[in-house]
């Protein structure tokens, strides 16, 4: 082809992509507005059920630790109910959990992390109450 004529195609091309780039740039950050709305929004509903799930942990009495060995590194009072997995570390209160449940959520610090070894919570499970 005759350079001559992809001179003008050329000069064309390249504000068009420039365009382009800036239109798929101008959605990206579209899209990620309303991600960060939807998020904000379930967070907020997330906590909000937090704060229903205190008040009412707050209306029983906690189980008293037996021994050292079994008291919520925490609040050093009640009995360590909550399991981490798969650390299996086992000193915390469900009280405790919940309220760090909620820190971390209120701090964007997801996802949780052992309170002992700083291993990532794949899952939880409470002891039963003797």
């Amino acid at each position: 082809m005759n350079s001559s004529f992809m001179k003008p195609l050329v000069v064309l091309a390249v504000p068009g992509l420039y365009l382009f780039y800036k239109y798929n740039q101008y959605r990206r950050q579209q899209q990620e507005r309303q991600r960060r709305k939807v998020t904000e929004k379930e967070l907020l509903a997330l906590n909000q059920k937090i704060d229903k799930l205190l008040q009412k942990l707050e209306e029983h009495e906690p189980d008293m630790a037996g021994s050292k060995d079994e008291e919520c590194v925490i609040c050093i009072n009640a009995k360590a109910q909550m399991q981490t997995y798969p650390c299996g570390h086992k000193v915390v209160c469900r009280k405790c959990f919940v309220k760090t449940i909620q820190m971390a959520v209120s701090q964007r610090c997801l996802p949780l992390r052992c309170v002992i070894c700083r291993t990532r919570i794949l899952k939880l499970k409470q002891s039963t109450i003797m």
